[in-house]
């Protein structure tokens, strides 16, 4: 796997951002692509010691501040590390992107570069919960702020997915949550996602509270 790492988003980076990839080059079997500005990612993997033979350097010149505008930076910034990380799937030369900076200039970027699977409308967060059992998929955990009653289906089925494919699950447990386990809790929105998602093939269990 070759992973493109956006080395100029989330906190002090990039420094830390490359001391991650720079530790994980020497205890994972995977390609990782360093994509921001090249002569800093130079200095700071000098820092660290010897350059690693799973690391490479993708030059991009410009850098997405937290509080800029996702639409703007599509338009304004071009050669962003985000946007440039993005690139290198689409033209398949990397694998996934991984990004701890701006997350709609992430999900903008996504969008309009690499377009949705069919079927989704939307795209969608996902974060892993530790349990007793492994994980649990939280979907969506913060990509967007208001969702149709179709939306949550769709998130249901990406999650699903995810749990079969990454976490191993045979038939995962879908749940979909809401202020009480009573079929007459919960918002419109919910109360007829509720009644999609029965009709569905997934292993859906109800509300959780």
């Amino acid at each position: 796997m070759k992973i493109a790492l956006d080395v100029m988003g989330g906190d002090n980076a990039p420094n830390t951002i490359i001391e991650g990839a720079y530790l994980a080059s020497k205890e994972y079997d995977f390609e990782i692509i360093l994509v921001g500005k090249e002569e800093q990612i130079k200095k700071e993997i000098t820092k660290l010691g010897k350059f690693p033979r799973k690391l490479t350097i993708k030059n991009a010149k410009e850098v997405i501040k937290m509080d800029d505008s996702a639409t703007e930076v599509l338009r304004n910034k071009k050669d962003s590390s985000i946007r440039v990380a993005v690139e290198l799937v689409r033209l398949k030369e990397a694998d996934a992107v991984v990004s701890a900076g701006h997350t709609g200039a992430s999900m903008a970027a996504s969008i309009t570069v690499l377009n949705k699977l069919d079927g989704i409308e939307r795209p969608a967060i996902a974060v892993l919960i530790p349990t007793k059992n492994g994980s649990t998929v939280l979907i969506d955990a913060g990509a967007n702020v208001n969702c149709k009653p179709y939306n949550l289906v769709q998130f249901a089925i990406l999650g699903s997915a995810y749990a079969r494919c990454i976490l191993g699950f045979d038939h995962p447990r879908i749940g979909l949550l809401s202020n009480g386990t009573e079929e007459t809790k919960g918002t419109e929105t919910i109360k007829k996602a509720h009644k999609l998602l029965k009709q569905t093939k997934l292993n859906y269990l109800g509300y959780l509270e």
